[in-house]
């Protein structure tokens, strides 16, 4: 199917292919912007703006409650004047233009009454496929078939349909336990941020993403990662704070474990190996499941930095978490008994840090200096560079795959390259310049998924034309930095420029960026920091609705700047800005966790 994976069999008509065809973040034109919007948009601004004022000396909690009911007091007269230049600026702005505004549209009619038809029915189901291969269109009952046999191991899951409110509330008692023991340890306002879970209590919905990539036969049963966002549930405040210790805790086992692609790129830039050397990749199979709970907490108490009661605190907190995942699938409850809680956000260092401490380090501890020089992993994807003999390295995987009984690898070794996250790692055999003798070195291209169906966001998505131009140079520094060699980039450009003309994008617009990124200045593009500075400035929210981008929300904000003066500018420091909430998508519209 154009632009879909279709496990169906279902045969829709033009229309519906044209519309999956447009990928799951294409946004329909939304309604126009109200002014009941915009007028609440203003306030909460001018609310902002004054609570910058108001604590301008004082540093914010990374952890804490908002209270919207909070009333800050007036800022000063010049800050004042400035936000009541701007409010009736906007309205003034606002009211002129929605006399003469034409509303817009970016589907057919035919188009809107097959999205209305895919909302409605019930025997397909619409999800994303895994590795962000593309939208796949599914039988409802293959589906459920699949999250149901999911659930049914009894080895990870307990169903506890019956006493659900039980558990929900054994699991706001043992939070609650858990701050009221560690009080000393913990301010008042995380303490209060913790403790907000008491007031989250809906199990996350289950579901699957199709693993395309593992699948042989499109046609025949489906295979999933299964995922379950916790975004509201009673130990998700606890788990956000766990995931930012234990971040922390990462950038001490750096050895074996990637924080990034760029790290590998970094790492691997100009290394040279034997022309004998053995590339291996390896896959941990479903790495979340099969994370056993005690050891998992041992190793994330242990990587902590800090007393041996900050260290009690990390392993209780862990077992909060760990021991109180309860997932919804269409009315049924099921407690996780096994494996890691999938979707909470501390799952992932937590993991990493599992594998680091009670996996590669026993198989470090036995084979000391051994142990491969060159082993990176990136949660359950590895690469090593095996200087030995095809023996010598089974073996290696042989002890890899009995150091733990619950961790198992899939895994391809290749004298030749072989395929690491987003890229292709290969000896250079030609490039010899510099290399000593019997090495050769190690370079990258990008790797291209053969099930890709490269939906890009299409031109004609109702985005802020500032989403399209970043997200072509974000994908162009990417090839930059995936590719040692220039003629991989030009190649991967020409791709690239290819498939976002099928996409409605303008040439000009596309040779235009291009223009401003050079794989000459790769090195820059390496040593450049992946996280900016958060830049301290108070900021207009608006929905990007119709009439949103023709109001010119950020010149009315510079001019009221410009005009206001030394006062304003002592005040705010910095001008103000304009950032736009997101429509809703396709995605939004027909994927739905619950089904």
């Amino acid at each position: 199917m154009l632009g879909a994976h279709n496990l169906s069999g279902a045969a829709l008509p033009l229309d519906g292919l044209m519309l999956l065809n447009n990928g799951l973040k294409f946004a329909p034109v939304p309604a126009l912007l109200s002014r009941t919007t915009l007028v609440q948009s203003i306030a909460r601004f001018q609310r902002s703006v004054r609570l910058r004022c108001m604590f301008k000396n004082g540093s914010i909690p990374k952890f804490r409650v908002s209270n919207p009911s909070f009333m800050p007091q007036r800022a000063p007269a010049a800050v004042e004047q400035y936000l009541s230049d701007v409010e009736s600026v906007l309205l003034a702005r606002y009211d002129a233009l929605q006399a003469e505004y034409k509303p817009k549209h970016n589907l057919s009619p035919a188009e809107k009454q097959v999205l209305s038809m895919l909302r409605e029915q019930t025997e397909l189901v619409l999800k994303p496929a895994d590795k962000n291969l593309g939208l796949t269109l599914m039988r409802a009952a293959d589906y459920h078939a699949a999250v149901d046999a999911h659930v049914a191991d009894t080895r990870v899951y307990q169903d506890v349909t019956a006493s659900v409110s039980i558990c929900i509330q054994q699991a706001c008692d043992k939070l609650e336990k858990l701050v009221h023991r560690y009080s000393a340890l913990l301010d008042e306002k995380l303490q209060e941020y913790l403790l907000q879970g008491l007031k989250m209590r809906t199990p996350a919905h289950l579901y699957l993403m199709p693993k395309l990539h593992k699948m042989r036969n499109l046609a025949g049963s489906i295979i999933g990662r299964p995922i379950a966002a916790c975004h509201s549930w009673v130990t998700t405040n606890l788990s956000k704070w766990l995931a930012d210790k234990l971040n922390a805790a990462l950038l001490k086992h750096t050895d074996t474990v990637l924080l990034d692609r760029l790290q590998f790129v970094r790492e691997l830039d100009g290394m040279t190996v034997s022309k004998n050397a053995w590339l291996l990749t390896f896959d941990v199979e479903s790495l979340y499941p099969n994370v056993e709970h005690q050891g998992c907490i041992y190793a994330c108490a242990s990587a902590v930095a800090g007393t041996p009661m900050e260290k009690l605190l990390v392993e209780d907190c862990m077992h909060v978490v760990l021991e109180n995942n309860i997932v919804c699938v269409r009315g049924k409850y099921y407690k996780q008994i096994f494996g890691g809680a999938m979707g909470t956000n501390c799952m992932p260092p937590a993991a990493q840090l599992y594998l680091a401490i009670m996996w590669e380090g026993v198989v470090k501890q036995r084979l000391g200096a051994a142990f491969p020089d060159v082993y990176r992993r990136f949660l359950d994807d590895g690469f090593v560079v095996f200087e030995g003999s095809k023996q010598e390295m089974l073996a290696f995987l042989d002890m890899l795959n009995t150091a733990l009984p619950n961790i198992k690898l899939t895994y391809h070794y290749s004298r030749f390259q072989v395929d690491f996250l987003d890229m292709v790692v290969y000896k250079c055999m030609e490039d010899a310049l510099g290399v000593p003798d019997g090495k050769v070195r190690l370079k990258m291209r990008t790797h291209q998924k053969v099930l890709n169906k490269y939906l890009y966001i299409p031109y004609t998505s109702y985005h802020h034309p500032g989403v399209f131009k970043s997200f072509i140079n974000a994908e162009l520094i990417r090839y930059v930095v995936t590719n040692t060699d220039s003629w991989w980039y030009d190649s991967m450009v020409r791709k690239f420029t290819h498939r976002l003309c099928q996409r409605g994008y303008p040439r000009q617009l596309i040779n235009s960026i291009a223009s401003r990124v050079s794989h000459s200045e790769r090195h820059k593009y390496l040593r450049r920091e992946t996280t900016p500075e958060a830049d301290n400035r108070s900021v207009l929210v608006v929905p990007y609705a119709q009439m949103a981008k023709e109001m010119g929300l950020q010149r009315i904000l510079r001019e009221a700047w410009d005009a206001g003066g030394e006062a304003l500018h002592t005040s705010l420091r910095s001008r103000p800005i304009v950032a736009f909430t997101k429509n809703r998508n396709l995605g939004s519209l027909l994927v739905k966790a619950s089904h």
